[in-house]
């Protein structure tokens, strides 16, 4: 059986999915740039003392190589802000014929991954499958269930929610960096500058969401759903409360000035967050389609947020390693795996998700 190398392993995320892929059973290597964060993992989470571990930065690319043993199957890049640090893992990944998979959410790392990696990707016959975090697998996998059966779509939007949880100090990284850097968005059948906080709109969230307002952001279903699915424009949302979004709104034509500098002054304040935090977290996506077919609804909501994540990432990366597992090239979580498998096999983890056809009005319960 082929091991899962999780890169970045010490980490906030890191340490979550080195849990959850031992307590699944999966042999796994385990990297990062700190020999002694490295082996105080082993009794932290009690693993193996055969669990193999290398020591490998990627500021150093050539100690990339040598990760990647003739057992890795796939890796599970965990080390962000990605915009800055995730290429050479795929450069790697992709050079040793091994799969690739990541829990990143910064539009501009998705869209030259995919822009630089998709031929090279195909020819060595390995898929890269990044930001299959939370928000990103999941409202990619709505998205594609609310869009089966209308293609072509002419309007397709998403809106993700988020509650009782506060940032990692690597999503936060990440956050800024993404923040720093120009939109993309979808429009008119082509990828087109797109900066956040350009419009805002009314959406309805299950309980204990409820109705929000919602401000435009370029998340990552953006670059990859049209990839796959026939649409001509679509939309992606941070759904808030009132007083967040409207501040953001006002603040939006000045986010690539102030970002890095917010985040360099918040970054020493930050800390990771509690268990109790992790354990009360919610999330929900929502995304409806419209075409000359009809309309259709999907909403999808989980708990226990990074604990998710992880549950995500190493669900696909698994997935990955089956002998039906065919996908090559750069892909979104969407067009990797079906939505009408992904989604119930993390019903386990807490996912539910409900579905409203256009031509009834009927719904499905979450």
């Amino acid at each position: 059986m082929r091991r899962i190398l999780v890169f970045g392993a010490t980490g906030y995320s890191g340490r979550m999915v080195v849990a959850e892929l031992a307590r699944q059973g999966q042999p796994i290597a385990i990297a990062d740039r700190d020999r002694g964060r490295l082996d105080a993992l082993y009794p932290e989470l009690g693993l193996p003392a055969d669990v193999p571990c290398a020591v490998a930065d990627v500021l150093q690319p050539a100690s990339l190589p040598p990760l990647f043993a003739a057992d890795v199957g796939a890796v599970i890049n965990c080390a962000g802000p990605f915009t800055l640090l995730g290429e050479p893992v795929v450069a790697a990944a992709i050079a040793a014929g091994a799969h690739y998979l990541d829990l990143s959410g910064e539009p501009p790392y998705l869209a030259r991954i995919v822009d630089r990696y998709a031929g090279p990707a195909q020819a060595r016959g390995c898929a890269v499958i990044p930001a299959c975090g939370v928000e990103y697998a999941l409202a990619n996998w709505v998205a594609a269930l609310a869009a089966r059966g209308l293609e072509p779509v002419d309007h397709l939007w998403t809106a993700f929610g988020l509650i009782g949880s506060r940032p990692s100090k690597g999503t936060q990284r990440s956050f800024f960096v993404a923040l720093a850097q120009p939109g993309v968005g979808w429009r008119g059948g082509r990828r087109v500058p797109y900066p956040p906080g350009r419009t805002m709109r009314w959406v309805t969230l299950p309980s204990p969401f409820g109705r929000r307002l919602a401000l435009s952001s370029p998340l990552g279903e953006l670059l990859t759903i049209p990839r796959h699915v026939q649409v001509t424009t679509m939309d992606s949302y941070l759904a808030l409360p009132a007083a967040p979004a409207l501040a953001l709104r006002m603040l939006s034509p000045f986010l690539p000035v102030l970002a890095p500098g917010a985040g360099r002054v918040l970054e020493p304040l930050t800390r990771n967050p509690p268990p109790d935090y992790v354990e009360r977290s919610q999330c929900a996506v929502v995304a409806q389609a419209r075409s000359r077919h009809g309309r259709r609804r999907v909403v999808v909501q989980g708990r226990q947020v990074y604990r998710l994540a992880a549950a995500i990432v190493c669900w696909c990366a698994m997935q990955t390693l089956a002998p039906a597992f065919t996908a090559q090239g750069v892909l979104g979580p969407a067009e990797a795996f079906d939505p009408a498998t992904a989604l119930p096999a993390l019903a386990r983890y807490g996912v539910r998700y409900g579905v409203w056809p256009a031509a009834r009005g009927t719904r499905s319960a979450l």
